[in-house]
């Protein structure tokens, strides 16, 4: 066991525990059940199994543990823009006591996932505005106005409160920083044959970085070091 894996092993229990506390006892109770079954799963490298298990974990109580552990997994999934969500939130909320060694090493991993992915920029959309992003060369599920996309074709589609819409079709590389261009559409109106009402594309491609720093992070190809994840009564290493 490493240095790391020793100081842990008593700290974290007390931790989690105390952080369930707060919340309902069912929560609590089915938090850790989750949270048991993927440190397990994450045991065996069945890291789509032990991800589902640490997503169900933090939903249920969010803790900083569920959240690095979830983050781990993803890790090793790939799946770098959801990732990168959970790094944002991760070095917010959780403290510097006593997961200094745990925002360190997702500090590292938000800086490796970051050349491999397409950072949105969202305008200011109207109080009650729904937006939904879709991949369109994938049956992926849509999702809300994300920071952080994996590299593909979107469509991004906005509805007002008012009945005002507005579309965009944006095709992300890795590195890509895009601001997101929405022209809102009048409210439908009546035509011959019909409703009708427009839609907007962007007018040119989307705004990329050209930074070099980015370019060679992205082609460095550096190393992977693994972190370990966090168990209920030590690491899984």
């Amino acid at each position: 066991m490493t240095r790391l894996a020793a100081a842990l092993t008593l700290l974290l229990p007390t931790l989690w525990v105390s952080t369930a506390a707060a919340q309902p006892d069912s929560a609590a109770l089915a938090a850790r059940a989750s949270f048991e079954a993927g440190v397990e799963a994450a045991r065996a490298e069945r890291w789509a199994e032990a991800a589902t298990h640490f997503r169900a974990s933090h939903e249920a109580t969010p803790t900083p543990v569920a959240t690095f552990n979830w983050i781990i997994a993803l890790r090793h999934l790939q799946r770098f823009a959801q990732l990168l969500e959970l790094a944002d939130r991760f070095l917010q909320d959780a403290p510097e006591e006593p997961f200094a060694s745990e925002r360190e090493q997702v500090a590292a991993l938000r800086a490796e996932a970051i050349p491999r992915v397409a950072r949105v920029d969202w305008p200011a959309l109207p109080v009650g505005a729904v937006v939904r992003v879709t991949r369109t060369d994938q049956d992926a599920p849509s999702t809300g106005a994300r920071r952080w996309l994996a590299p593909g074709e979107y469509l991004v589609e906005a509805t007002n409160e008012d009945g005002r819409r507005a579309a965009a079709v944006y095709s992300l590389e890795p590195g890509d920083q895009v601001r997101v261009e929405l022209a809102w559409t009048s409210p439908t109106v009546e035509a011959e044959g019909g409703t009708s009402e427009t839609s907007a594309r962007p007018s040119g491609p989307p705004e990329r970085s050209s930074s070099s720093a980015v370019a060679a992070a992205a082609a460095s190809g550096s190393p992977w070091h693994r972190p370990a994840v966090l168990a209920m009564a030590g690491l899984v290493v």
